[in-house]
């Protein structure tokens, strides 16, 4: 929020507005796009503080990398803990670093990579990841809003859940109010072509990821019931009687 009301202040909307249209039609001076660190640099005279400045935020890119692959990872071990995927997914090497794990994400990055940076159609496939990112979020706060109420013994062990807001439980009033801010910017994603990211192509290709997604985990599901487990025990819920 103080970032967005320095923006406001130095530069002002529509300045901003004007300098991103003018990168995407080509008629930028620049010649690069205008990144908000990339504008503060241009008000420094000195060669070497614009470096700096530059090399500095930089470091976030490659940081955020970083925990790409140590999230992805992390999913990938809860997958196989819980028997969807193969155990063997889950096997660290003796210096504890999961190889298995990592070359599952980082395989299929390589080609999704290179078709991103070589290819000119494969970049609008990837417009939506940020929706599709924020869908899932959106799901992440529909489950911490009902856990008071669907897992009350889970909740009630944890420090939270001795505070509230107006009797309703905090943790369910944050995701109420995160719930409603995601809902916005979901509704303004598919809604309004200026944020470019509502791309039908986009939307199916990340809709192909979920669906193939959901078929490992059904097949799975399937596999390991023949093989006398219940997968609905790892995911809490009540097996039919």
């Amino acid at each position: 929020m103080i970032l967005f009301l320095l923006f406001a202040k130095t530069f002002g909307w529509d300045f901003y507005h004007a300098a991103n249209n003018a990168f995407w039609a080509g008629t930028i001076p620049t010649g690069v796009w205008p990144y908000p660190g990339l504008l503060a640099a241009s008000f420094l005279g000195s060669p070497v503080l614009q470096f700096i400045l530059i090399a500095v935020l930089s470091l976030w890119f490659f940081g955020w990398v970083g925990t790409v692959f140590l999230s992805s990872t992390r999913v990938v071990f809860a997958a196989a803990f819980d028997r969807v995927l193969p155990e063997g997914v889950a096997k660290v090497d003796r210096n504890g670093v999961p190889v298995i794990a990592l070359l599952l994400m980082l395989v299929p990055s390589l080609g999704i990579a290179a078709l991103y940076a070589y290819s000119t159609d494969f970049a609008t496939y990837t417009l939506d990841a940020t929706l599709v990112i924020a869908v899932t979020f959106l799901g992440s706060a529909v489950a911490a809003a009902i856990l008071p109420w669907r897992k009350r013994d889970i909740y009630m062990a944890s420090p939270i859940a001795k505070y509230t807001v107006l009797g309703i439980p905090l943790i369910t009033a944050a995701s109420g109010l995160f719930i409603l801010f995601l809902g916005f910017c979901l509704y303004k994603w598919l809604a309004d072509a200026a944020y470019g990211i509502n791309n039908k192509d986009s939307l199916i290709f990340m809709g192909s990821l979920y669906a193939l997604a959901l078929i490992i985990f059904v097949s799975a599901r399937l596999s390991r019931r023949r093989q006398g487990m219940d997968l609905s025990m790892a995911y809490g819920e009540i097996p039919a009687e």
